[in-house]
């Protein structure tokens, strides 16, 4: 019976839940603020486009499966923008479930 592969990235846990290691790296600490920004910028258009659609959206409570749409864009913007390989909360806790 073959044992299951570890994951190729690092995580720390903080309150049960793992998070991607690459969160404590200088490199993502510099550009941290301006990512949360860009981040926030873009799940702003997103949740107007939502709201056009008739869709109600609280707009400063991330639920109703928002997170996922926050985790989408922020995953993008680091790859894309910082060449950071990040892995969100659901990546790295499969068993986990969140809103």
């Amino acid at each position: 019976m073959a044992l299951p592969q570890r994951p190729k990235y690092k995580t720390y846990t903080r309150q049960g839940i793992k998070y991607d290691r690459v969160e404590l790296s200088l490199k993502y600490l510099l550009i941290r603020r301006k990512l949360e920004k860009e981040v926030e910028a873009e799940l702003e258009e997103f949740i107007e486009y939502l709201e056009s659609k008739g869709r109600h959206v609280r707009r400063y409570q991330i639920g109703n499966g928002l997170c996922f749409t926050y985790w989408d864009i922020k995953k993008r913007i680091l790859k894309e923008k910082y060449n950071i390989e990040w892995h969100s909360p659901p990546e790295l806790n499969p068993r986990v479930r969140f809103d």
